[in-house]
């Protein structure tokens, strides 16, 4: 009988045929023997991305509901592990990801919730070198305003009685959603920015459309991050 998963790794995912072949490659072979399951909850694509899931092994699972919030809430409610692991189905992870987040919580066992950065998978050198001061300035705010490091599911980790000691994913969150459970889980114990952990992620949001992207994040990081207040739709074209 298989061991039971310390860590649950989930990927909400919806018609991303392109991309999720080279993120489950990447999980489905870390380098380490700590036991884990990888679930794929999927939004009704209308691709091949369901196969893709099912042919790589992993636990495949439908949430109708439309959002990716929808997914990282639906895939908790399936996760065996005590140990919960975010990120996209256009993200790839380093082999050491997930030995690398569990050896974090072990040395650490005051730290609630860790988190990394990402650069993109194709992009020139002065694009990631952007990437890279923009996620400074993030965390230098989240720092300044929450006393912890910025939570991003795109690559992110915490305790699963962290979660839900604080409730979990709040549904009135269609955006920051991460932000707001980093800043809960941040009243529990520590968040930490982990260098280690950092990804690769793709650059299709801001790729051609930098200035939509602008208009789009800085709204709503005045009303989620500065104001406090809920937002109740998607403000994100959705792009694949």
């Amino acid at each position: 009988m298989a061991a039971r998963p310390v860590v649950s790794v989930i990927v909400p995912a919806k018609n991303e045929e392109v991309l999720l072949p080279q993120c489950l490659d990447a999980l489905t072979h870390q380098d380490t023997k700590i036991p884990y399951e990888i679930i794929v909850v999927d939004s009704n694509s209308r691709d091949n991305t369901p196969r893709i899931a099912k042919k790589a092994g992993v636990r495949y699972i439908n949430e109708p509901k439309k959002g990716k919030i929808y997914g990282f809430i639906r895939g908790v409610s399936e996760a065996r592990g005590s140990i919960l692991c975010f990120t996209e189905a256009d993200c790839v992870v380093p082999a050491s990801w997930i030995g690398t987040i569990v050896g974090y919580f072990e040395k650490n066992p005051s730290v609630a919730a860790i988190s990394g950065g990402y650069t993109f998978h194709k992009a020139a050198a002065h694009e990631n070198i952007l990437v890279r001061i923009s996620l400074g300035i993030t965390h230098f705010l989240s720092l300044l305003w929450y006393r912890n490091a910025t939570f991003r599911c795109s690559n992110s980790a915490i305790r699963k009685a962290v979660y839900d000691t604080i409730g979990g994913f709040n549904i009135n969150f269609h955006e920051l959603y991460d932000t707001d459970l980093g800043k809960r889980a941040g009243r529990v114990g520590a968040v930490h920015h982990v260098e280690a952990m950092e990804i690769k992620n793709s650059d299709r949001r801001v790729r051609g459309r930098f200035w939509q992207y602008l208009t789009e994040l800085i709204p709503t990081v005045i009303q989620v991050v500065l104001l406090e207040r809920p937002l109740r739709k998607q403000s994100y074209k959705d792009i694949r």
